[in-house]
This record gives structure tokens, C-alpha cells and sequence, in this order.
């Protein structure tokens, strides 16, 4: 029995009518019955050509370079003034107050460490509505 599944799959001639692949080239019939594509597809070299795309996308998966963000540009991101006044000020006053404190990221997070608490201050400029 011919494997016409690989050979018809994407052949233009196939039509379905009530659950069954029919070939209009060869007169209605269903495609699991003929043996000889009139469009001249064979089952072999269509399993072939397969075959090498296969290995063609293996070899050519190579050469793509893994990681895309070296090729992206870096985004530089500008902070307002008064956001980095904001910021500037809550670093005085905790300081002033002698808390333990760390700044995890310039101008956008602060931690805090008070008894055996941890509390982490993420400042965030909203965009305007």
C-alpha cells in the first residue's frame, strides 16, 4: 500500500468529501487507492527531499548565534530630576535616622533592615494619563 499521506500532503489536487482524501486528477478516486500520481509525485523521493530539509535546518541551526540580546542595542533610559531629587532625599533622611539601608539599584530601589524585618522601597515615576 502506498504511504499517500506523505505523497498528497501538499498537493493541490486533493479535495475531502465525507472524511476521505479524493484526487480530482484521477477521477474522484480515493487517494489511499491510486497508485500512480498523475502529477508525477513519488513517495520516495518526497520522503528524500524530507529527509535533507531535516539535516539542512540541523547543519544551518549552527551557525545562529545563541544569545540575540548581544545583537540588540542597549536602552538607555533617561531619569527625571525629580525622581533622582526623591531619591537623594530619602538617602539623607535615612541616614539622618541611622537605619541600616542598602541601595540595590541607583535611583529606583532601596532596602531597609529594621530588628529582624527586611522592607524593600521601589521608587516609580507613573506615566501621565
Amino acid at each position: 500500500m502506498v504511504n499517500y499521506k506523505a505523497r498528497c500532503e501538499d498537493c493541490s489536487m486533493m479535495k475531502k468529501v465525507g472524511g476521505d482524501w479524493l484526487c480530482v486528477e484521477c477521477f474522484s478516486q480515493k487517494c489511499a487507492d491510486v497508485d500512480d500520481c498523475p502529477l508525477g509525485f513519488v513517495v520516495e523521493e518526497i520522503e528524500e527531499l524530507a529527509e535533507k530539509a531535516k539535516t539542512y535546518k540541523k547543519e544551518n541551526a549552527k551557525s545562529i548565534p545563541q544569545s540575540k540580546t548581544e545583537e540588540k542595542r542597549t536602552r538607555t533610559v533617561k531619569i527625571s530630576d525629580e525622581k533622582q531629587a526623591l531619591f537623594s532625599e530619602l538617602i539623607d533622611f535615612f541616614k539622618e535616622r541611622n537605619y541600616n539601608y542598602e541601595v540595590i539599584k541607583d535611583n529606583k530601589l532601596i532596602q531597609i533592615k529594621l530588628n529582624d524585618k527586611t522592607f524593600k522601597l521601589d521608587l516609580i515615576q507613573q506615566k501621565k494619563k
